[in-house]
């Protein structure tokens, strides 16, 4: 059985640009760690020279005979988060000395109580405690199978056309679930522990075009600012429009997300502007950028898509000031401009 998770608490100073995400990412730990050890409270802002406490990362040096999915079955993980932890490619090559971070708690096991194991393909089930399997030394271990593929996310209930709202969840929230830029892959000799998932700092967005923001896309606004009457809240306005039309940058700024894993979004970008102002674009059928790009007003940074929890092509759009968000309209030209 692995070795429980280490409970030393280390320190960690906050750079420009970091987020829970990335600290979590840097120290091997999760942005709930971060988080709960911190007492932080959303949206989980960070300011530069913070000092953060957190748990010592959960790791494994790679010992002769070891390989990617003995190493994943033995801490419960899966191959691809294994992997993607560690910025490995195919053909997942380790070496020995390597330190590897372990993504997730370890499946645990109560000492009272024997855990019945899964059967697998072609033998019968065993409800006797696991042992640890030896393997014999060899010099170089590559796992040339593929990462195991991960599971599909729980299904989300589209939302009816024409209603377009939020999820729940808010942008201010993604804060700390903002995902780095891949990282790169190890060098082919290590001789020490190196910390692959460093992020890049992102630079400082440039000067404002105006004192108003641009429209992103021409269409009809679907779903407003403000409460809905089933309780929900839209932090932004939805404007619909034919599937494939471009979405540009309401401003300048540095892209501070491009991704697809905060649920309900569908495909979005983040775009940072200068004096704290933030923008949202969800619902993108395609995303043109990526973390860390330098974007000028107007140009295109998406399409218009369908993807998250909406049935009909539109882009939900936010302008927040910080962590606030405010109605786009009071920022926009008039609609007749457009």
């Amino acid at each position: 059985m692995p070795a429980a998770a280490l409970t030393v608490l280390a320190s960690a100073t906050v750079r420009s640009g970091d987020t829970v995400y990335a600290i979590s990412r840097r120290f091997g730990v999760t942005p709930q760690a971060v988080i709960d050890t911190n007492h932080l409270q959303p949206p989980y802002l960070l300011r530069p020279g913070q000092v953060l406490r957190l748990p010592q990362p959960r790791g494994h040096t790679v010992r002769a005979g070891d390989s990617l999915y003995a190493l994943s079955r033995r801490y419960g993980v899966s191959t691809d988060d294994l992997a993607r932890a560690n910025g490995l490619g195919p053909p997942y090559t380790i070496f020995i000395g390597q330190w590897l971070r372990l993504p997730t708690p370890p499946v645990t096991v109560a000492s009272t109580t024997p855990q019945r194991v899964a059967p697998p393909a072609v033998a019968p089930v065993s409800t006797a405690p696991l042992a640890p399997i030896e393997v014999a030394p060899r010099p170089v271990v590559t796992s040339t199978a593929p990462p195991e593929p991960t599971a599909a996310p729980t299904p989300i209930a589209p939302i009816a056309p024409g209603t377009g709202a939020a999820p729940a969840t808010t942008v201010a929230a993604l804060a700390p679930f903002m995902p780095p830029l891949p990282a790169r892959r190890p060098a082919r000799v290590v001789a020490a522990a190196v910390d692959q998932t460093a992020l890049p700092v992102l630079a400082a967005p440039p000067p404002r075009a105006g004192s108003a923001f641009r429209w992103p896309i021409s269409g009809d606004i679907v779903s407003p600012f403000g409460p809905k009457d089933d309780g929900r809240r839209n932090d932004g306005v939805n404007i619909a429009a034919a599937r494939g039309t471009p979405i540009v940058a309401a401003e300048n700024g540095v892209v501070s997300y491009a991704g697809n894993e905060v649920r309900g979004y569908g495909n979005l970008v983040l775009i940072r502007h200068d004096e704290e102002w933030v923008t949202a674009y969800g619902h993108a059928d395609r995303v043109l950028v990526r973390r860390g790009e330098r974007v000028d007003v107007g140009q295109t940074i998406a399409t218009v898509g369908s993807s998250g929890t909406v049935a009909t092509p539109q882009l939900h759009f936010e302008i927040r000031r910080g962590s606030k968000a405010v109605d786009p309209l009071d920022h926009l030209p008039p609609m007749s401009a457009r």
